[in-house]
């Protein structure tokens, strides 16, 4: 399964992960590892997960942006 992450999404997190780097070092990547480890396991097995309406299954795998 291919997991999505809209573009709005991944600037959220992309930007909580800054805001989580500026108080403690680390700890904003921490928080981009916990999102990259809980969308693989969406994608290795979607059926326990609730869908959002409109929203679609698809073949692959997932990721979100990196923070730059």
């Amino acid at each position: 399964m291919k997991v999505v992450v809209l573009d709005e999404a991944d600037a959220e997190l992309t930007a909580a992960a800054d805001w989580y780097e500026q108080e403690r070092e680390g700890l904003g990547d921490d928080l981009l590892a916990e999102a990259d480890r809980v969308l693989n396991a969406i994608a290795a097995s979607p059926t326990p997960w609730p869908l959002v309406p409109g929203s679609t299954i698809v073949g692959g795998s997932c990721s979100h942006g990196s923070r730059t």
